[in-house]
């Protein structure tokens, strides 16, 4: 049940007749009633009144339709779905690479010196170009250690093969690569990527001077930047085309 007012308008288009103290008006299948006494007194059937309050209205005996929902697509413009995870997942340090030639160990076997060989061992410069992986240099604990190898020529240099103590391989992590043709490393320019984050875990750890155009030198060093410990190296292969 409901009620609002009508005006001229609205009233003047029903059929209506009256009966005791109430006036009845039917227009769209509704019946409209009203008390005598709220509603105008010049009211005439068939005449239009001027206005008319507090009307109530009675809805159709038959039930309205009902709402229904539409129906839910079964597919949508943007779906954002979580794709699955695999049981194990490796993301490469490097982007593959292509070299235009062979390339090969250059380094076993040549002279190597470091900053100060560790106290009370034979873990000597050498250790680490023996060819032998279970064998490794260490220098003295010292500020920024650094280890250098002199091939005795000039090498066309692609990549760099670093293999660190097993058990510590954080042991050269921020280690800088130097390749060139001065003996003092310092003036030779970076090959390839600082050590550091997850290409410090890699083992071997692989540090790129060029895909396609590699870097010229006989001296290849590793120093450790803004370190205090002992630099190990187990092998240090140097791969030439």
């Amino acid at each position: 049940m409901w009620s609002r007012a009508l005006n001229a308008d609205e009233i003047g288009d029903v059929d209506c007749s009256s009966g005791g103290d109430v006036f009845m008006w039917s227009i769209n299948d509704l019946d409209l009633r009203g008390d005598v006494d709220l509603v105008c007194t010049d009211i005439i059937c068939g005449q239009a009144p001027t206005t008319m309050q507090a009307i109530t209205t009675q809805l159709p005996t038959t039930a309205p339709p009902k709402t229904t929902q539409p129906p839910v697509p079964t597919t949508a413009q943007y779906v954002t779905t979580e794709p699955p995870v695999p049981a194990t997942t490796y993301i490469p340090t490097l982007p593959p690479c292509t070299y235009p030639v062979p390339i090969y160990n250059v380094a076993v076997g040549k002279t190597a010196r470091q900053i100060a060989d560790k106290p009370k061992s034979d873990a000597t410069a050498d250790k680490a170009v023996d060819g032998d992986t279970d064998s490794c240099s260490a220098t003295k604990r010292k500020f920024e250690p650094w280890w250098v190898l002199d091939l005795g020529e000039e090498k066309d240099i692609y990549e760099i093969a670093v293999y660190p103590l097993s058990s510590k391989p954080y042991m050269v992590k921020t280690g800088v690569i130097r390749v060139g043709n001065d003996a003092n490393f310092d003036n030779n320019p970076q090959c390839g990527m600082q050590i550091l984050g997850r290409m410090a875990k890699d083992y071997p750890i692989i540090v790129r001077c060029g895909c396609e155009q590699p870097m010229r030198g006989r001296y290849v060093s590793i120093h450790l930047v803004d370190k205090t410990r002992s630099l190990t190296i187990c092998e240090f292969e140097v791969r030439a085309g």
